[in-house]
């Protein structure tokens, strides 16, 4: 089972080391913003469909990657390796709507960031680690509520990634346009390592 800092070095090989660190606070905040809203329009009408199963686990593992790359820019850890275990949370309330926590937390760290890049405005970091931490619990319960383990999520992601940018032990980010992107998760879908993940993930149902 993939742990927290083994997931957080699999995002590293997928950064583009280029970027500054302000275009990179921006750009994972916005990332969080996008993915969270792709959350959202599946669990809107969502039904135990094996294409939106994987559509859900596919976004959850993209908003976690966003969430990582955040944290490790603001270095932020988690209070444990062992947040992506299933038995990590055992607070599930199912009278919490976490997806509505979920947009709530990640529109307060996109507020904050505004003012931190846009405006430069103080922040308080811890204002802003209680809201990363409170964004990942309601990323692990929201995955819970629907069955899916996170630390799946995490994996299905990294696999799709290491795909995507053809990585492999000594090669780390490099561009890859849209076309050819969309094209390589394509390919990813008939590979052995997408199969397995998606029989592991789908017998949790």
């Amino acid at each position: 089972m993939i742990s927290y800092r083994e997931f957080e070095l699999q995002c590293l090989r997928t950064k583009d080391q280029n970027l500054s660190k302000h275009d990179c606070i921006l750009n994972w905040t916005l990332g969080l913003v996008g993915e969270v809203n792709e959350i959202f329009e599946i669990v809107l009408n969502f039904e135990y469909k094996e294409n939106i199963i994987m559509n859900l686990v596919k976004e959850i593992g993209d908003t976690l990657w966003y969430l990582t790359m955040f944290n490790y820019e603001l270095g932020f850890a988690p209070e444990s390796e062992q947040v992506l275990n299933p038995n990590y949370y055992n607070d599930y309330n199912f009278r919490i709507n976490y997806m509505a926590s979920l947009q709530i937390n990640v529109g307060k760290i996109a507020e904050l960031i505004k003012h931190y890049t846009m405006h430069r405005e103080n922040i308080n970091f811890l204002d802003l680690l209680n809201l990363t931490k409170e964004t990942l619990e309601n990323l692990f319960y929201l995955s819970k509520q629907y069955r899916i383990p996170l630390h799946l999520c995490a994996e299905l992601n990294v696999q799709k990634l290491n795909h995507r940018f053809s990585l492999n032990n000594e090669v780390s980010f490099k561009e890859v346009n849209q076309v050819d992107r969309r094209l390589k998760d394509n390919d990813f879908k008939e590979t052995k390592i997408y199969k397995d993940l998606k029989t592991k993930i789908l017998k949790t149902k």
